[in-house]
């Protein structure tokens, strides 16, 4: 359930969780000295818990840095998709596929499973080259069929499956069987909702559940932050349609308080000095 425990669970795998392995074993340009030409991207080139976090764009040799752990590689154009394959022995056994829509400096607008998306040969050797005696399942993100980020775990955004793949996991991992046939993915999509780092913000739950109903809009995930450069990950919900799901999406930034910094913290004051209040007259009367 988390890279932390996969590599103790796998260490014969870790080396895999090092992106400047990762690069080299797939032909893409990286380093730790000054790359020849910008745009390049700049990552730690160790992460467990989670691929994007430290992830910056670098455009000029004026603005290039690495700090400690970082390395950079070469800016790969194309889809972005997200991928859990379920293996036994090294064979694939079922694999889902979500599409990104990105946004700005590591966000998303959207995730759309693509339940008719065929597995891309480039990824199909790789699993065959790396993982051919392998029995679990890995997820990969991948831009033009490039590996940018490995997983030895699924998704963490577990809403594809219904119970009969729950149950082929437990079978997969504790029996080392997979008898599961024909699981048809389901069309999806899922929506995310960012917030800048430094906004302060408030939010209606209550409001917010009565949009997505309305909106025929499931799977409501709260209280449960992914960071990325753009932003802080508040929520997370799917839809059927992207036209349901970006209506509520519309719905929900229109609900969302913004505060300044001084704002809050003046309303912050004044809540506790009227609370104090409180407490003294209650005392006070008794």
């Amino acid at each position: 359930t988390s890279d932390e425990m996969a590599i103790k669970l796998y260490p014969e795998y870790e080396k895999l969780y090092n992106k400047i392995h990762l690069s080299k074993i797939q032909g893409l340009k990286h380093g730790l000295d000054i790359p020849d030409q910008f745009p390049v991207v700049v990552k730690p080139y160790q992460s467990l818990k989670g691929g994007s976090i430290g992830f910056r764009l670098v455009k000029s040799k004026k603005d290039f840095k690495l700090k400690k752990g970082d390395f950079w590689m070469e800016i790969l154009f194309g889809e972005h998709l997200c991928i859990d394959i379920f293996i036994l022995n090294g064979e694939i056994k079922l694999y889902t596929i979500l599409r990104s829509k990105a946004a700005q400096k590591g966000t998303f607008e959207y995730h759309e499973s693509m339940p008719n998306y065929k597995l891309s040969k480039e990824i199909q050797k790789f699993i065959k080259i790396h993982f051919s005696k392998y029995t679990g399942i890995i997820n990969c993100e991948t831009i033009s069929n490039k590996i940018i980020d490995l997983h030895l775990r699924p998704n963490g955004d577990f809403f594809l499956y219904n119970m009969d793949v729950v149950k082929q996991i437990i079978n997969l991992y504790m029996n080392h069987k997979w008898e599961l046939l024909n699981y048809k993915v389901p069309k999806m999509f899922l929506f995310p909702i960012f917030i800048e780092h430094n906004k302060i913000f408030d939010l209606d739950i209550n409001k917010t559940i009565e949009i997505l109903e309305r909106n025929n809009c499931n799977n409501l995930l709260i209280n449960h932050t992914l960071e990325s450069p753009g932003g802080n990950r508040i929520l997370m919900y799917s839809s059927s349609t992207y036209e349901e799901g970006n209506k509520a999406k519309i719905e929900i930034f229109k609900i969302i308080k913004f505060y300044k910094k001084k704002t809050k913290i003046y309303l912050i004051i004044f809540l506790f000095i009227v609370l104090l209040f409180i407490i003294y007259n209650g005392k006070t009367n008794k």
